[in-house]
């Protein structure tokens, strides 16, 4: 899978879902798209929103510890 480095951008959003980009700062990251519309408009092109699965793994940057934090069970609290 692949995984954005950074946010989606209102430019981009703009250009995936055919709409026109809000004029003000097209370079923000998009806000205020719900699930189903992001997950419709993704589909379109072939792309999917990553599974809980693929977010945690992509977060941990190659790490192989159990957590994000690392091996330290105390750290979970």
């Amino acid at each position: 899978f692949l995984l954005a480095r950074t946010e989606l951008t209102v430019a981009q959003w703009a250009r995936l879902a055919g709409e026109t980009a809000n004029p003000l700062d097209p370079q923000l990251p998009m806000t205020g798209i719900d699930w189903h519309t992001a997950d419709e408009v993704l589909q379109r092109w072939g792309m999917t929103l990553p599974t809980e699965a693929q977010w945690e793994y992509a977060c941990r940057a190659g790490s192989d510890t159990p957590w994000c934090h690392g091996a330290d069970v105390a750290a979970v609290d």
